[in-house]
């Protein structure tokens, strides 16, 4: 079925029109969980619903949550819901006393390092470990060897890396551009690819915007939440997203083509509501122009929702 827009279209989509209000930006904006938000603030904002209440939270519930489930977690507990992904997650560990661990210890294809039995150290020189290593990354991104760079990154971050001697920003990059091979390994490669994302962030490190954009393209599917074959999906994107605005260029990076792809993968998966945010925030905010597709999608979300 063809579906044509005009301006009331426009005007439901934005709020004008009394019958969408449940779903309306301006409607969201005045709860209780996100009456004083930005439009930049809320456009990787999302309010989902949990299993369980808050006061229920264990190390291991807390490190399982999604990114729009770390962000509403926060607020319900009054703390700052901007940040990254390791960041939101501090955040509850310490609220809940629990941080007394690694914040990001093991996920998928991301392994905890064992081999703490035996080490060698050369006191001629302090840089020759962290030196070696970072010949290590290269030659295994030289290889598309994704998984095993991903793994030594992670060594360098937590063995040797330093404030006054951080991960050289070519290394991540090598690594992203590693993981970003084929469409991200499949998604696959989604969580290294947002947590490098993140890292570079923190170091203020300018982002690629070309390897940034393709992150969050590639890590979205059609299946539930946004994944595909179980990986990457929504929360992954909106993370990236998060970490793109936070670095040094800022949402300046970002395409319209993110956006749009966030707006339409969240409208598919049936959230009008944060759909209808990051659309508004797209507009007014970035002052872009989304595809006549993505008003579609939207659209169509929100026929289905009535």
């Amino acid at each position: 079925m063809k579906l044509e827009f005009s301006i009331a279209t426009f005007a439901v989509l934005f709020g004008g029109v009394q019958q969408v209000a449940a779903f309306s930006p301006s409607t969201i904006l005045q709860n209780k969980y996100a009456a004083q938000s930005s439009i930049r603030h809320v456009s990787t904002m999302a309010a989902v619903e949990t299993e369980g209440s808050v006061d229920e939270m264990d190390y291991a519930t807390i490190n399982s949550l999604t990114f729009r489930q770390l962000q509403k977690n926060c607020k319900m507990m009054g703390l700052a819901a901007k940040g990254n992904t390791a960041a939101l997650r501090t955040r509850l560990l310490e609220e809940f006393g629990l941080a007394t661990a690694s914040v990001e210890c093991a996920d998928e294809d991301d392994e905890c390092d064992t081999d703490d039995a035996i080490s060698f150290v050369n006191e001629g020189d302090p840089d020759f470990d962290f030196n070696v290593l970072v010949s290590e990354i290269d030659e295994k991104c030289s290889f598309g060897h994704w998984k095993a760079a991903t793994r030594k990154l992670k060594k360098l971050n937590k063995r040797y890396a330093t404030d006054e001697k951080p991960v050289p920003r070519e290394t991540y990059i090598a690594v992203l551009e590693a993981c970003l091979e084929n469409r991200l390994q499949g998604a696959r490669a989604s969580e290294p690819a947002r947590k490098i994302l993140e890292q570079m962030s923190e170091h203020n490190y300018d982002i690629p915007s070309n390897l940034g954009n393709q992150c969050i393209a590639n890590c979205m599917g059609t299946g539930i939440n946004g994944r595909h074959d179980d990986f990457g999906g929504i929360d992954t994107a909106l993370a990236m997203l998060a970490a793109m605005e936070g670095s040094p260029s800022g949402s300046q990076m970002i395409s319209v083509d993110s956006y749009g792809a966030i707006v339409s993968s969240l409208s598919a998966d049936g959230a009008v509501e944060e759909a209808c945010l990051l659309l508004r925030a797209m507009v007014v905010e970035h002052s872009f122009t989304p595809p006549l597709g993505t008003f579609a999608d939207v659209a169509r979300a929100a026929a289905k929702s009535k």
